[in-house]
């Protein structure tokens, strides 16, 4: 005879009722590319289509200027290029201070120290 759970979530669900609704809640996400410019292009295709099937959720992509505007123009996401480490850290930092915490980071592309801090 299967035992059966007579009480509680369905099996699969680990017990989270909600997952559901908590999915569709907007969230701010940050995404984060430091690379050379066609290892940029090619992450930059998963932050598009993150913010194609999202389109409620606050997404900013933080990359080297030279690279940021070629994309300031994206609709549904803000763009934020950096100059160098100190100028990456120094805009984080600044977000940080004035703005909601994000709740997602995701580093597409990048290592070392400088993603580390992030």
């Amino acid at each position: 005879m299967e035992a059966r759970l007579l009480y509680g979530p369905p099996r699969g669900n680990l017990g989270h009722a909600n997952t559901h609704v908590a999915a569709s809640l907007p969230r701010r996400i940050l995404f984060a590319i430091r690379s050379k410019l066609g290892d940029t292009l090619i992450s930059y295709q998963c932050v598009r289509a993150w913010v194609d099937r999202h389109p409620a959720d606050d997404v900013t992509l933080l990359t080297r200027a030279d690279y940021a505007a070629l994309l300031k123009a994206e609709p549904g996401l803000r763009v934020i290029g950096f100059d160098s480490r100190i100028g990456m850290t120094l805009k984080l930092a600044w977000m940080r201070l004035a703005e909601p915490a994000f709740d997602v980071l995701a580093v597409l592309w990048g290592s070392g120290p400088p993603i580390a801090r992030i």
